[in-house]
C-alpha cells in the first residue's frame, strides 16, 4: 500500500534552486511575449485518442497530485506569516494571505478591524526591522506608505459603520486601534533610543545615519490623532443612542472585564520581558485602575455621563498595556540577539508631545485632569517606584484591595490612594 505520508512529506521538501526559478521564469515570459501562451496550454492533440487505462490512471492520480499542491502552498503560506520585508515570502504574505483573510471578513466591522490589523502588522514589522538594524531607508518609506494606507481604510471604513447607524461598533474597533497604536507609539520610540545607543561611540559612523537610527521606525502619531477624533465622536453617538445610566453600566462591565483580562496577561507575561518592559506595564495598569475607581466613584454618585467615559478611558489603558507587553516581548528579543541591548523605554513617544495636541486629544485628556490622574510626565514617577522592591509591594497590596473593592470612595481620593506609590506622588 502507497505511504502518502511518506510521498507527502517528500513533496514538501521539494525546492527549486534559483538558477531554476530563472530558467523557468525566462521561459514564461518568452512565451508570453512570443504569444504562444494559448497554446502552450492546450491539451496535446493525442490527449482524446489515449487509451482507457492512460486515462483512467491520469484522473485517479489527480486528487493526490491537487492535494500535494494544496499542502504545500498551504506551508509556503504559512510560513510566510511571519516573514518581514526583504524576505522572498513577503509579497506572499501581503498580497495573497492577506487579501485572502479580507475577503473573509463579512461585515463592516469585521473589515474596519481587518484593516486595523493590517496598519499594526506594519508597524509591527517596523519595530523587528528596526530592532534587527535592517530596516533601510527604502523599507521605511515602504512600510509607512502600506501602514498610512490601511490606517486610511480603516478610518474610512469607521465613517461607513457609523454613517450606517452603529456607532458601537465603531466605538469598539477604534478604541482599540487607537489603545494598540498608543502601545506601539512607545515601542517605536523606545527601539530609535536603543538602536541610536548601539552606535553613539562608534567615531566612523556617519552623523546622518546617527540622525536617521534616532527617528521613530514609522511615525503613526496623525494616525492616533485621526481614529482619536471617530473614537470620541462614537463615544458620544453610541452614549446617546443607548441612553446614559444603560451606556454607563454597559461601560463599567465591559471596562471590569477587560482590566482583569489584562491583569492576568501581565501575571502570566511579565517574566519574558526586562523589568523596565514589565515596569512600564505595570504603570499602565495602575492607571488603568485608578481611572476605573474613580469611574465607580462616579457613576455611584449617578453621574453616568462622566463614568462612561471614564470606564472607556480605562478599558483603553488597560488594552494599551496589554499591548505594549506583547510588542516588548518581541522587539527584546530581537534587541538581544541583535545587539544584547535592552528598550530604551524614558523616551517619550511621539504622539504624547506637546506639538501633537489636538481638539480631540483636549477633548479626551479632560475627564483624565478632573479625575486626577496625573500628566504623563508625572507617570515616569510611579513606572520608577515599581521597579523597587518596596514599590511592587505597594502595587500589590493595591491591587488586592482594589479586587476587595476599597476603592470606591470619592474620586480624587481613589487616584491618590492608587498612585501614590512613592512618597514623591
Amino acid at each position: 500500500m502507497t505511504d502518502f505520508r511518506y510521498i507527502i512529506t517528500k513533496a514538501k521538501q521539494v525546492r527549486m534552486t534559483q538558477d531554476e526559478k530563472e530558467r523557468a521564469r525566462h521561459v514564461l515570459f518568452s512565451k508570453i511575449h512570443a504569444g504562444e501562451s494559448s497554446a502552450a496550454s492546450a491539451p496535446p492533440a493525442d490527449f482524446f485518442v489515449r487509451s482507457a487505462w492512460q486515462r483512467r490512471l491520469v484522473f485517479r492520480t489527480m486528487p493526490i497530485i491537487l492535494m500535494i499542491a494544496i499542502l504545500v502552498t498551504g506551508s509556503v503560506a504559512a510560513g510566510a506569516e511571519g516573514s518581514l520585508p526583504g524576505s522572498p515570502l513577503y509579497p506572499i504574505k501581503v498580497n495573497i494571505n492577506e487579501e485572502i483573510r479580507s475577503a473573509f471578513a463579512f461585515t463592516a466591522e469585521g473589515k474596519a478591524d481587518w484593516e486595523a490589523s493590517r496598519a499594526l502588522r506594519r508597524v509591527e514589522e517596523a519595530e523587528g526591522l528596526a530592532a534587527s538594524g535592517a530596516l533601510t531607508v527604502e523599507t521605511k518609506a515602504e512600510l509607512q506608505e502600506r501602514f498610512e494606507i490601511h490606517a486610511k481604510r480603516t478610518n474610512e471604513r469607521l465613517a461607513a459603520i457609523r454613517t450606517d447607524g452603529d456607532a458601537e461598533a465603531a466605538l469598539r474597533v477604534s478604541a482599540q486601534f487607537e489603545a494598540r497604536l498608543k502601545a506601539h507609539n512607545r515601542l517605536l520610540s523606545a527601539v530609535a533610543a536603543a538602536a541610536s545607543t548601539a552606535i553613539e561611540s562608534a567615531e566612523a559612523f556617519k552623523k546622518e545615519e546617527r540622525e536617521r537610527k534616532r527617528e521613530a521606525p514609522l511615525r503613526v502619531a496623525p494616525a492616533i490623532d485621526s481614529v482619536l477624533e471617530i473614537r470620541v465622536e462614537s463615544e458620544v453617538e453610541a452614549q446617546a443612542k443607548a441612553g446614559v445610566s444603560e451606556a454607563a453600566e454597559g461601560a463599567k462591565i465591559a471596562a471590569r472585564n477587560k482590566l482583569d483580562e489584562v491583569k492576568r496577561f501581565i501575571q502570566n507575561r511579565r517574566e519574558g520581558v526586562s523589568a523596565e518592559a514589565a515596569a512600564e506595564a505595570d504603570a499602565e495598569f495602575v492607571i488603568a485602575e485608578t481611572i476605573y475607581s474613580d469611574a465607580q466613584a462616579k457613576f455611584t454618585a449617578h453621574l453616568f455621563a462622566e463614568s462612561f467615559t471614564l470606564f472607556k478611558a480605562a478599558a483603553r489603558q488597560a488594552e494599551e498595556a496589554k499591548e505594549f507587553l506583547k510588542g516588548a516581548e518581541k522587539v527584546e528579543g530581537r534587541l538581544e540577539a541583535h545587539e544584547k541591548l535592552e528598550l530604551n523605554i524614558s523616551v517619550p513617544p511621539a504622539s504624547e508631545s506637546k506639538s501633537d495636541s489636538t481638539q480631540a486629544r483636549a477633548r479626551e485628556d479632560a475627564p483624565r485632569r478632573d479625575s486626577g490622574v496625573p500628566a504623563i510626565e508625572e507617570r515616569a514617577a510611579v513606572k520608577e517606584s515599581l521597579k523597587t522592591d518596596a514599590g511592587r509591594d505597594r502595587f500589590d497590596e493595591r491591587d488586592a484591595r482594589t479586587n476587595e473593592g476599597v476603592f470606591h470612595g470619592g474620586a480624587s481620593g481613589a487616584a491618590d490612594a492608587d498612585l501614590n506609590l512613592d512618597s514623591g506622588l
